[in-house]
């Protein structure tokens, strides 16, 4: 069973740091000084477990009046079970919830592209790298 719940205590959000040191540092590479960054403590945290066990993370933040959607990560044993689908779900919902009038933006890895597109986010501008990974800018409305 997959349930997403907003991080509120330590433990949860340790849980976060390490799906993202995980899949950020370890599988692509990405200085860790770029993963964990000035924002952890004003960002909004979401924590997805699989049966209870932490299996992916994401956070939203508001930038330049929008709500941007970062840090989205699945660790690898969990992928294809539908764990970021929901997680994307709740994060959305909330961001609709909390803030109606503000769009929505994230920036994608190119790799993740059809994901996000079957979630009906649509492109935005050039594709750009950051860390070293082919990224898209994307935008969803409500």
């Amino acid at each position: 069973m997959i349930t997403v719940k907003q991080v509120e205590t330590d433990q949860d959000f340790k849980s976060c740091l390490k799906i993202r040191r995980e899949v950020f540092f370890r599988e692509q590479n990405v200085p860790e000084e770029l993963e964990v960054d000035e924002y952890e403590k004003t960002s909004i945290h979401f924590l997805a477990l699989f049966n209870n066990t932490p299996a992916g993370t994401g956070r939203l933040r508001i930038v330049k009046e929008k709500v941007k959607f970062e840090r989205i990560s699945t660790l690898k044993e969990f992928r294809g079970q539908g764990i970021a689908s929901k997680l994307m779900e709740t994060m959305e919902a909330y961001a609709k919830k909390h803030y109606p009038t503000l769009p929505m933006t994230l920036d994608a890895q190119t790799l993740a592209l059809e994901f996000y597109l079957k979630l009906g986010w649509t492109p935005v501008g050039e594709c750009f790298y950051e860390a070293n990974i082919e990224h898209q800018r994307m935008t969803k409305s409500f």
